[in-house]
């Protein structure tokens, strides 16, 4: 049977030209010739491929692709051919789990986090994680009015460490309830000293 036939490239001039680049390369025991390969896609038009992790429990295609002659013509485009390949991001990142190269990521690169607490508010909650930005601090804001317990779990779990919550009575005041979430203290002071006051909580571990 001709899928069953692996010495098959050998009478394919393209194939032949492909293994003995690879081999010139130092790559070749990498690559083995698969009758098998079915790509989906019609626009190929020569040698098509699929790369797979060998020494772990995953089966699937870390990426596949191939060359095209033709593609870029038939969408509009200058005659040129092109070799291309798509991968997605599921199956390389179980391989880099299942070999322990996934990197330990802070949840949030924010560790301040300004809530909303509601929708008349949302400019001045906006304006404050600006101005807190422009001191230098790397600031979240909400994204839309909730109940503050909720906003204060989001942060809790994002690992954020400050939260600063502008309420009617702190807006009409021109002040802001700044939480630290280590230790659960607060404190509501004028808004010009929130910067200030943030730091002082950041510095503090």
């Amino acid at each position: 049977m001709l899928l069953a036939d692996s010495e098959r490239w050998k009478k394919s001039e393209e194939l032949t030209r492909l293994f003995a680049a690879l081999e010139a390369l130092g790559a070749a025991e990498y690559v083995r010739f698969d009758p098998n390969i079915m790509r989906g896609l019609l626009y190929y038009t020569g040698t098509v491929f699929e790369a797979f992790d060998i020494s772990g429990s995953v089966r699937r295609a870390i990426l596949g692709g191939g060359r095209y002659d033709n593609l870029l013509a038939e969408v509009g485009g200058e005659p040129l051919s092109g070799v291309g390949f798509a991968m997605g991001d599921v199956v390389i990142g179980i391989i880099l789990q299942e070999l322990g190269l996934v990197p330990a990521l802070p949840v949030t690169p924010s560790a301040v986090l300004v809530t909303v607490f509601s929708a008349d508010l949302l400019p001045a909650s906006l304006e404050m994680a600006a101005d807190l930005r422009r001191g230098g601090l790397n600031v979240a804001c909400y994204p839309e009015p909730a109940k503050l317990p909720k906003q204060f779990k989001y942060a809790d779990r994002m690992g954020m460490r400050v939260v600063l919550v502008l309420g009617p009575d702190e807006a009409a005041a021109g002040r802001v309830t700044v939480k630290n979430l280590a230790d659960g203290t607060q404190e509501t002071i004028a808004r010009g000293q929130a910067i200030e006051a943030v730091e002082k909580i950041l510095e503090s571990r």
